[in-house]
């Protein structure tokens, strides 16, 4: 019998090719521009030498520590390496689970890519993978936890609502993503979410007196408060969320931000424009999760892939360096686009245009390294405007005529959109 060895291979070929791109980009790449604000936090934690908070904290203002007091906690065992060594495990590790909610997402849903969807997904996201290993931020940790939780969410509650929990400790932001566990056969991760939660961070009384504790979260919040309420973009120019959009057109740009063109149309107070964005923001999200509740069982994981898009184009601030938040909304909207179309459906027709515009937009920003120019790109918002065209086709892709006869539930997930036969290219 004659036993056909190609798929396997191909796996194996696949799998080893990221491992070697994994060991070599946290060796060459990694910069530890990020990273180093945890573990210098981490041996002051152990040494004393400068505060925990504040602005002397981490390695200075503005690089100072801003995550919750359990995550020095989570993070101690970094801060017993020296930095060259912890940075390389970190950024590894970050690999690792990244791929691995890839990889999870890709069974669980039964994504089936075409070549050139994978081209084009890989061209988006090169900029964005690059600068998260330079930079070696806790986002893509957060990124995957936050997918695994969404794939997982149905069959189990319970590690879902952990992922969650551990997410949100370190960051509050990942709480934008609660309304998409409200559907009906989610609705168990929230539940246990109260108690994940208050498991994580009762977890540092084994290492504070109640007393110190509380005064941690007391520094942790006012320093959160002071950053967050700030009107300008003083922490992440230029960033490409709509905040960081609005301030710079209508707005008089920060004196600071020198070497950047100034594209400012309006000059309107920073404060009115501030509230403009939260009430724009406010409105897109409820309109968003309404009709994500609303919407066809069949198409969740279009849904799911969108709430990331949304919250990088909603988000206070958008660093470029944090923008692999839309490598989950890459990956929903790479399966759409692979589909073969039946029809002359127009929203399927516009929202591959869309795809392959995004997909363009962000690689040329990736490539156009002539100085001037991409200040120019930056401040205009290019890689906002690639984001806005992405949650756009996978809105678009939403609208689409679901597949008959695939009502099942988890476990006989189907492809966005797809009448094909669940045909895995990879893992």
């Amino acid at each position: 019998m004659h036993l056909n060895t190609t798929q396997p291979r191909r796996r194996l070929f696949l799998y080893g090719l990221i491992a070697g791109l994994a060991i070599l980009t946290s060796l060459l790449l990694t910069r530890n521009i990020d990273f180093r604000v945890y573990w210098y936090a981490e041996r002051a934690l152990m040494d004393g030498s400068r505060p925990l908070y504040g602005p002397s904290s981490g390695i200075g203002f503005p690089m100072y520590y801003r995550y919750p007091p359990v995550s020095y906690i989570l993070l101690w065992p970094l801060g017993q390496m020296s930095l060259a060594w912890a940075g390389f495990i970190w950024m590894l590790g970050s690999w690792v689970i990244a791929t691995a909610a890839v990889i999870l997402t890709v069974r669980t849903a039964r994504l089936w890519f075409s070549r050139n969807a994978i081209f084009a997904a890989c061209a988006f996201m090169l900029a964005y993978v690059v600068l998260a290993i330079r930079y070696g931020n806790v986002q893509p940790y957060l990124i995957a936890m936050i997918l695994v939780a969404l794939v997982v969410s149905e069959t189990h509650p319970v590690a879902s609502a952990s992922l969650l929990a551990l997410a949100i400790t370190f960051k509050i932001w990942p709480l934008f993503f609660a309304p998409w566990f409200l559907r009906r056969s989610r609705r168990m991760v929230l539940v246990w979410l109260i108690p994940a939660m208050l498991l994580l961070w009762v977890v540092p009384l084994i290492a504070w007196s109640p007393s110190r504790y509380l005064d941690l979260i007391g520094q942790w919040y006012h320093a959160e408060v002071q950053s967050v309420g700030v009107n300008s973009e003083m922490w992440y120019f230029p960033g490409q969320s709509l905040r960081g959009l609005l301030l710079r057109y209508l707005t008089v740009s920060e004196p600071w931000a020198k070497g950047f063109p100034d594209v400012h149309m309006f000059s309107f107070s920073p404060a009115a424009v501030v509230r403009v964005w939260e009430v724009t923001a406010t409105v897109t999200y409820a309109a968003a999760c309404i009709a994500m509740l609303r919407s066809d069982y069949r198409k969740r994981w279009i849904w799911d892939g969108a709430s990331f898009a949304l919250f990088t184009l909603l988000e206070p601030f958008g660093p470029i360096s944090g923008m692999i938040s839309l490598g989950p909304a890459v990956l929903i909207a790479a399966a759409a686009y692979s589909r073969e179309s039946c029809s002359a459906e127009s929203s399927d027709s516009l929202a591959r245009r869309l795809f392959a515009g995004a997909c363009a937009l962000s690689f040329f920003g990736a490539v156009m390294q002539y100085k001037p120019l991409l200040r120019l790109l930056l401040v205009s918002g290019l890689d906002f405007y690639a984001a806005l065209l992405l949650f756009t086709a996978l809105m678009l892709w939403t609208r689409y005529p679901a597949p008959a006869g695939n009502e099942a539930g988890p476990s006989g997930s189907a492809v966005p959109g797809s009448n094909r036969s669940a045909t895995v290219v990879f893992p």
